[in-house]
């Protein structure tokens, strides 16, 4: 009997040594996890966190902290999952509770977050996280006053929250109230005075005023306090670029890259000194530098292009291996037959490289399958004359020349390569953006590509300024000296994950407002893709006129086709040549009616140029070559309609960039 009793003490005692080591095991590992999660090592973190739940399948708490570091990943469908677990073992937790609300605003699950959030509220008032959840959703909902409501409430509560005053400091300033920011951030610097956060958006609210030797002091107490501040660093780095301090933006770079050579915004920067400095080989290298850690940074990307097309002849062979880039592009969007991408890749490529026949030959066949076999023939021709061709392409020419022989160019015996089809004018402008920006100096790099994508259109001729304009004012004066029809003003602003880029349009004689547009985009490509659709957006709001370019009795042929947007068909008003005029304060043309001299019925749409029969006026014709046609519709609807909506984002980057900084704030 004694001898059983040993044996089950035994037994006892091991079993009770091996809990309590599994127990240690697990609140070792948790301990750890928290190290590394206070570094903001999450990944290491989610990995010790694992491991103290498989010595403990109800350790709750190790639950929430994978949570939590699935929230900072934005993995927040896992943060759902991890809740869950440790909801089953933490009772009554508002910390779950938010944490879900929070994730649910990451899953754009607005509806049921502020549910979530209102819920902890009903039964506990007092809740500060759930008041930043709220403040959060009124934040996305455009509510900047209902967010500084939420936050106030917060700090009635704890009246030195630092988050609290903080977010009321950033939110004010975004009211336009720069006084209520200051007093918000001079408390939280008397509260928190060893914080590098506090001081970091001190310095944020500086720069916003434009007081930069301010920021500048800020910053560094913020870096001093906390030497791997890296965001500190960035903003450091804009501030001294904005106030044109070179050499020192240039070591502050050189140090960046140094401890992160992936800091892919400081070989930005760096490139973009080195241009203001007008050393374009030094330029280039920190560019490619920069896209070798980050080839999808489509600012740099475009900086570093802009530089080559300045500084390079056409046979440079950096032109040709940075067109490749563009080429491959463009076929991987063949492969997922996205023709409208892939046209914008190869218009690129060969931007940079227009001798690349490989390049030409399939942008040509994008052409032929949009329906435009003219366009298709020039390209190969235009490859012909650059030297020899393959027995296939030759063959293919002289099949479609003998396809084409009764097209309208040979009709008339013209070659449309040769039209000046130009018909407006537009210059755009952009005034420097804040200096926080993400990509210092973007606004010009994006005003330039922004206008370069136009030279594949032959419907306006648009110029970007070289300088930033101070004000609408020099803007509008440099359009009148230019004798721009229209010209544009245009913003770019961006985080790390999205961006808005805005266009105000106004008419050039006049300075009126006529139109504007709001692109917002997030993912991929979405630098180019805003860009191209803005252009779209202009493109499809600006008039349209024509003009006669040969007659043979009551046969008209006018420089306008199906790529044009013309179709047999219509019918047009034609114009007295030099009457038609822009409209004061709206995107249309207007023209006397004394000046019409008849109507044109156009009988056959070419690509680029079409035929009509026309209808004279009056007893006596009137017209000749040179004078213009309007669309009749134009006429018609010119007292009725407007100019189309201008396209609304989802959320306006100064809404974005807010949040972004908010929820940066620990």
């Amino acid at each position: 009997m004694k001898k059983t009793n040993k044996i089950c003490g035994v037994i006892a005692a091991i079993l009770i040594t091996t809990t309590l080591w599994a127990a240690e095991t697990a609140a070792s590992a948790f301990k750890k996890a928290q190290n590394y999660q206070a570094q903001e090592n999450w990944y290491k973190a989610i990995e010790m966190y694992q491991q103290a739940v498989k010595k403990n399948k109800s350790y709750g708490e190790a639950y929430f902290g994978m949570a939590q570091c699935s929230y900072a990943l934005e993995q927040y469908n896992l943060v759902l999952t991890y809740l869950e677990s440790a909801g089953k073992y933490l009772k009554n937790r508002t910390d779950l509770l938010n944490l879900r609300g929070f994730a649910l605003i990451g899953l754009g699950e607005t509806e049921q977050a502020k549910t979530v959030f209102e819920t902890v509220l009903a039964s506990f008032p007092n809740d500060i996280d759930a008041r930043f959840g709220l403040a959060e959703l009124e934040i996305l909902e455009g509510r900047i006053s209902g967010a500084e409501e939420q936050y106030g409430e917060a700090l009635q509560r704890q009246n030195q929250n630092k988050k609290a005053l903080l977010s009321l400091a950033l939110v004010s300033q975004q009211l336009g109230k720069p006084e209520a920011a200051r007093e918000y951030i001079s408390q939280a610097l008397k509260y928190y005075s060893a914080s590098p956060e506090v001081y970091y958006y001190a310095a944020c609210i500086a720069v916003d005023d434009d007081d930069l030797q301010t920021a500048e002091e800020y910053i560094r107490v913020a870096i001093q306090l906390n030497p791997s501040y890296k965001e500190a660093y960035q903003l450091l780095t804009n501030v001294l670029y904005r106030l044109e301090r070179y050499e020192e933006v240039i070591e502050i770079c050189t140090y960046r890259t140094s401890v992160d050579r992936k800091d892919s915004v400081a070989w930005y920067v760096k490139g973009m000194v080195h241009v203001a400095l007008g050393d374009s080989s030094e330029a280039i290298s920190a560019f490619s530098s920069g896209l070798v850690q980050d080839p999808n940074d489509e600012v740099m990307r475009t900086a570093l292009e802009m530089v080559i097309l300045d500084t390079t002849d056409i046979e440079d062979n950096l032109r040709k291996n940075w067109a490749k880039y563009h080429q491959t592009k463009a076929a991987e969007y063949i492969k997922k037959f996205y023709s409208v991408q892939a046209e914008y890749e190869y218009q690129r490529s060969l931007r940079l490289n227009p001798q690349a026949t490989d390049a030409r030959l399939a942008y040509a066949e994008l052409l032929l399958a949009d329906g435009y076999a003219e366009t298709y023939l020039q390209q190969l021709k235009f490859v012909q004359s650059l030297g020899s061709i393959s027995v296939k392409t030759k063959d293919t020419i002289e099949a479609y020349n003998s396809l084409l022989y009764n097209t309208l160019p040979i009709k008339w015996n013209v070659d449309p390569f040769y039209l000046d089809k130009t018909r407006f004018s537009i210059g755009v402008y952009f005034q420097k953006e804040h200096t926080g920006a993400l990509h210092p100096g973007s606004a010009g790099v994006t005003a330039r590509l922004f206008a370069d994508l136009f030279s594949v259109s032959s419907k306006a001729e648009v110029a970007a300024g070289e300088n930033a304009v101070e004000s609408f004012t020099e803007a509008y004066e440099l359009a009148r000296e230019a004798e721009q029809d229209y010209f544009c003003i245009l913003t770019f602003d961006e985080n790390d994950r999205e961006l808005t880029v805005s266009v105000d349009m106004f008419n050039g004689r006049t300075g009126n407002q006529v139109q504007s547009w709001n692109v917002y985009r997030t993912g991929n490509d979405r630098y180019s893709g805003a860009l191209r659709k803005l252009k779209e957006n202009l493109l499809a709001s600006l008039p349209y006129y024509a003009k006669i370019i040969e007659r043979t009795g009551t046969d008209i042929l006018v420089d306008a086709g199906r790529i044009d947007g013309v179709s047999a068909g219509t019918v047009w008003a034609v114009v007295k040549a030099g009457s038609i005029r822009t409209a004061d304060d709206v995107l249309e043309i207007t023209y006397s009616p004394d000046s019409v001299l008849g109507t044109l019925t156009l009988t056959d749409a070419g690509e680029e140029i079409s035929e009509g029969t026309l209808s004279v006026l009056g007893f006596y014709d009137r017209v000749n070559t040179d004078d213009l046609i309007v669309p009749l519709k134009l006429e018609e609807d010119s007292e009725t309609e407007s100019p189309a909506p201008a396209e609304e984002p989802a959320q306006t980057a100064p809404e974005n960039i807010l949040l972004t900084l908010i929820r940066s704030i620990k």
